[in-house]
């Protein structure tokens, strides 16, 4: 019989980092998932503010991380600001920057957990929480919605 696994939520701790830039490298790998930009330079120059990891038997599994900031205090504010996702400039914001969950740790509800403490962790300042997704991304998109978040159309157009 298997034995369920226990999942524990906690604050993100400077220790975590090398665990945690390990399941991105392997995400990365095993899931041939990119992400926008790299975790090391990320946390050095933003210094996330909301960062929680889940621990399944004692050893860090899965990770978010993002800030909450108020008004234009972040250029992706400025950034949706004109793309037309509503915006007030006083309302506190949660920005989920990152979050991943080790390729052998899927489908234990541990990104749910995960999302739940960062909404916890927003309602606390009075901040939305608020989530940028690629369009292709239909597992998280359908993860967001079933969590209570609302789509906003904006496509984005780039030219080298």
């Amino acid at each position: 019989m298997q034995q369920k696994t226990e999942i524990k939520v906690r604050k993100f701790v400077k220790a975590d980092l090398t665990k945690v830039i390990e399941i991105v490298r392997l995400i990365r790998e095993v899931e041939n998932r990119s992400f926008s930009f790299s975790f090391e330079p990320y946390w050095e120059k933003n210094q996330p503010n909301v960062n929680f990891v889940a621990e399944s038997n004692g050893e860090v599994v899965a990770f978010i991380v993002g800030k909450i900031s108020k008004g234009a205090g972040r250029a992706s504010d400025l950034q949706l600001t004109c793309t037309g996702i509503p915006y007030i400039p006083d309302d506190r914001i949660g920005w989920v920057d990152m979050n991943g969950t080790h390729p052998d740790h899927h489908h234990k509800g541990i990104t749910k957990a995960l999302m739940e403490a960062f909404y916890q962790e927003c309602k606390k300042h009075s901040a939305i929480m608020r989530v940028v997704l690629y369009n292709n991304d239909e597992k998280l998109k359908g993860l967001m919605l079933d969590k209570g978040f609302k789509e906003f159309k904006v496509e984005v157009y780039d030219r080298e």
